[in-house]
């Protein structure tokens, strides 16, 4: 059961009113030349696909540069979102858009859905989904009272779960591809204070992965960055969106992400820590992904430690952006130090 504070939101997040893409607020001069780009495709798009005959755009929300926008719109006078894929390769809309396609009908109703999927333009290399209205789960949780924070973390946990319903494996753990790829990573480290404590993180880590050689864990197909931001709240739901990254992974992956994206922030609803991260959403994960011994001592551990080290912070985040990370990781280390009896 949800609670009932998700009954009161109604808020839309981030959209604004512009009549079109080169006129949104995020149309400045160093990147005036990529909107026009984007307006020259859709453009093309509309005049060879009937079905974006009638779209409105209304909002430039984002751009991953050379990788994706995500524009506000409607379709078939509906609010919607289109997702233009800037990548010449047309596969990722088409995986975008059949994973979109195969969770749909597991989450469509319920208080647990996704995005409903309405179009892809395959020659043009974009997708249309609803645009879901509500307020992101981190700024809800910010706006609730403390003491009403924690119970939003086991509905999560219960989202994550239905997603990966269905396709759960057992494979052999590739933990040391994961931790290579972190190592790399923590290389663009700029903070020498995080630097240091990210060194005794990966001296850990390494410890982990000697005694997970030869091991199995549990793999699914993933959300694929699921944080806070990316569960929409409303009317008694959550609904997921920015299925994008979504790929088969193990299933500690997402749980990581949610877990440390909050830890990173200084955001623990439960006013209690355990590695790092809000307890009481810790102990949710593992209960109702029902985790056994490997992958509450092990698995999920060690995925946590290179969640920390492959978001590598930057120096255009405030100085409290990283002193909570600092505060995060040494209670990461510290934790992780005691379970691992060193």
């Amino acid at each position: 059961m949800l609670p009932d504070r998700f009954n009161s939101v109604d808020v839309r997040c981030g959209l604004g009113n512009s009549a079109g893409m080169s006129n949104a607020p995020h149309a400045t001069a160093d990147n005036l030349e990529q909107v026009l780009n984007m307006t020259e495709r859709f453009d093309a798009a509309r005049a060879t696909d009937s079905a974006l005959e009638d779209v409105e755009i209304q909002d430039l929300l984002r751009v991953v540069k050379g990788k994706r926008a995500i524009i506000a719109c409607t379709f078939a006078g509906h609010p919607a979102v289109m997702r233009m894929i800037l990548e010449d390769d047309p596969d990722v809309s088409r995986r975008e858009w059949e994973e979109l396609s195969r969770i749909w009908p597991v989450m469509s109703d319920g208080p647990y859905r996704v995005v409903e999927p309405l179009h892809h333009s395959v020659a043009h290399n974009l997708l249309v989904v609803e645009r879901a209205v509500g307020t992101p789960l981190l700024k809800l949780l910010w706006q609730s009272d403390k003491a009403e924070r924690a119970q939003y973390m086991e509905p999560a946990a219960r989202w994550l779960r239905l997603y990966t319903g269905g396709t759960e494996e057992w494979r052999g753990a590739r933990h040391r591809r994961w931790l290579a790829k972190a190592e790399r990573a923590a290389e663009r480290q700029a903070f020498d204070n995080l630097r240091k404590i990210e060194t005794e993180i990966i001296a850990l880590l390494h410890q982990m992965a000697d005694r997970m050689d030869g091991a199995e864990w549990r793999t699914a197909i993933l959300h694929g960055d699921f944080h806070p931001n990316n569960l929409m709240a409303r009317d008694g739901r959550l609904v997921g969106i920015d299925t994008g990254g979504s790929a088969r992974m193990p299933i500690y992956k997402d749980m990581a992400r949610f877990l440390v994206h909050m830890g990173r922030r200084g955001m623990m609803p439960s006013g209690k820590t355990r590695l790092g991260v809000d307890a009481i959403g810790l102990a949710n994960m593992e209960e109702v992904f029902g985790l056994n011994a490997f992958e509450r001592q092990f698995a999920l551990p060690f995925m946590m430690g290179c969640e920390v080290l492959m978001r590598v912070e930057t120096r255009k985040l405030s100085s409290s952006r990283i002193r909570r990370s600092e505060e995060m990781y040494n209670l990461f280390r510290d934790d992780l130090t005691d379970a691992l009896g060193t």
